[in-house]
């Protein structure tokens, strides 16, 4: 008889193996790595398992919750559990891999309730999980930073924009808008004032040895043109010359 004749049938792969014990992946740990729901794991280990011609009854277990409950799940061994994140992306892949790499460079835990061995195994998978995340919420945070000192960059000006606007006396606004010329322009400058044209805080400018009011001749001009201040003045000018004319009598 020959042996080494292929008999057809597939080779068979032995379970991993810690000490004496079989290591196994539960489905809960599969999910935690890989950032899926569980139930969504669970539907599909049943699914490989009855695809396979097994019972999954076999490798039915649980694992106790944070309430401490026990819920339901699969205990897979190292190749049925790689089976079934074939169809999941390479780095989820990666991520069980490794799991199993570190899983057999554990000590051997004979002699531990299964509660217990489930326990180290998601503090195992989480502690994993928790550290990959935190790299990248890292990076993420960096590439933020980045970012706004770009945009920061970008909306503050090479230097400084310094915008000086010179206030005017009375009298020179009084002359630039061609009133009639006046001794004093006191009367003017109080109408300026009132109408709010005033410079910030009652700037004053030197007028020989005096210091005259300053006023901003942007507004000034608004209020003569549009606010009825020409008209204002032009009757202050009429009331002056009629005064004039009976000091003359």
């Amino acid at each position: 008889m020959n042996t080494d004749e292929d008999s057809g049938s597939p080779p068979q792969l032995l379970p991993a193996q810690s000490g004496n014990t079989l290591l196994t992946m539960s489905t809960r740990e599969i999910a935690d790595l890989t950032g899926k729901r569980h139930d969504n794991v669970m539907r599909d280990t049943k699914a490989m398992i009855e695809g396979l011609g097994m019972v999954p009854l076999s490798f039915e277990g649980y694992y106790v919750a944070d309430n401490g409950k026990r819920n339901p799940c699969f205990d897979l061994p190292e190749d049925l559990s790689i089976t079934l994140v074939a169809g999941y992306d390479v780095v989820l892949r990666k991520k069980i891999v490794d799991a199993w790499l570190a899983r057999k460079r554990l000590p051997a835990t004979v002699g531990l309730p299964p509660d217990v061995m489930e326990m180290i195994r998601r503090d195992d998978g989480i502690s994993r999980m928790l550290a990959h995340k935190v790299t990248g919420i890292e990076a993420t945070v960096a590439t933020i930073n980045n970012a706004l000192a770009a945009i920061a960059e970008r909306l503050s000006p090479a230097a400084p924009v310094m915008i000086s606007r010179q206030g005017m006396t009375a009298g020179q606004i009084w002359r630039a808008n061609g009133f009639t010329p006046l001794r004093s322009t006191s009367w003017f400058g109080n109408r300026l004032t009132e109408m709010g044209c005033a410079m910030p805080d009652q700037a004053r400018g030197q007028l020989g040895d005096n210091r005259a009011r300053l006023f901003d001749p942007d507004k000034a001009a608004a209020w003569i043109k549009t606010g009825g201040g020409k008209a204002m003045v032009d009757g202050y000018i009429k009331e002056r010359a009629g005064q004039a004319k009976l000091e003359g009598v």
